[in-house]
């Protein structure tokens, strides 16, 4: 059996690639000789970069560059031949700003543009941006209406491009089934974030699961945009702080489950 785990990071507990190795982990207790994919993926927000450039095998790579607050800081980028991407979130993101920082109309993002002309300096052609998690307060807007305007750059689908970088349609092909998740599956999902995206470029016939920390109560019955089960992977009440920490030995074990579900469905 061939499984292409799918997953989106867990916010605030585990990346994507650890999402998906702890999938992995459960499914290999439970399923003899599986054949386990990792795809981890994201929507275009932060985490996005840090879940495909396995996929992609990119180097990191630093530059210096001015902060938020007009200091010179070293900032990351992963490259590859003419294809480099990179994280706003890296220099300004949320968790980089003190609370008491924490003023959009003090904090600057000239080190994303120094850092885009270095780029376009070394002859990068393909350059791929993740906007979210950040302390300014226009969600990228500003980055995304300039490039549009004096690059004549186009703004598409985030989780559509991240699945077309790790050439997720050939690797899907030949699945037995896809996994997919996020910390929690709820009505937004559906506007563009990675569950419902990988699951809709899933071909017609291969089976999609999705794994997530908790299910919201406004989802639609399913199955749903080409999704067949949901399972949360919550084990009892407790304080979310450890519901996070447990994160990866609840995904595990949750897999494990499945896996032995699945195995039934053989008899």
């Amino acid at each position: 059996m061939k499984i292409v785990i799918a997953p989106d990071s867990f916010k605030e507990s585990l990346t994507a690639q650890q999402v998906a190795e702890a999938i992995k982990r459960g499914f290999q207790q439970s399923i003899a000789d599986v054949e386990c994919l990792l795809c981890p993926v994201g929507d275009g927000g932060e985490g996005t970069v840090d879940a495909i450039r396995h996929s992609l095998d990119l180097k990191e790579k630093w530059i210096q560059v001015t902060d938020p607050f007009g200091q010179k800081e070293a900032m990351r980028y992963f490259q590859k031949g003419e294809l480099a991407l990179f994280e706003v979130a890296d220099l300004v993101g949320l968790g980089k700003i003190p609370l008491e920082k924490r003023n959009p109309l003090q904090i600057q993002t000239c080190g994303i543009g120094e850092l885009i002309l270095h780029l376009i300096s070394k002859g990068i052609k393909d350059i791929y941006i993740g906007v979210g998690g950040t302390a300014s307060n226009d969600g990228g807007l500003g980055i995304a209406a300039g490039l549009c305007a004096f690059a004549q750059a186009s703004i598409v689908s985030g989780i559509d491009t991240c699945l077309d970088l790790i050439n997720f349609d050939k690797k899907v092909s030949d699945a037995d089934l896809v996994v997919v998740g996020e910390g929690r599956l709820d009505s937004q999902s559906f506007a563009g974030k990675a569950p419902i995206g990988v699951a809709k470029r899933t071909p017609v016939g291969v089976p999609v699961i999705a794994i997530c920390g908790s299910l919201a109560e406004d989802l639609p019955p399913l199955p749903f945009e080409n999704i067949q089960a949901v399972f949360s992977i919550l084990e009892k009440s407790e304080p979310l702080e450890d519901s996070l920490k447990n994160a990866s030995l609840y995904l595990e074990r949750t897999a494990a489950n499945i896996g032995h579900l699945l195995n039934m469905c053989k008899i």
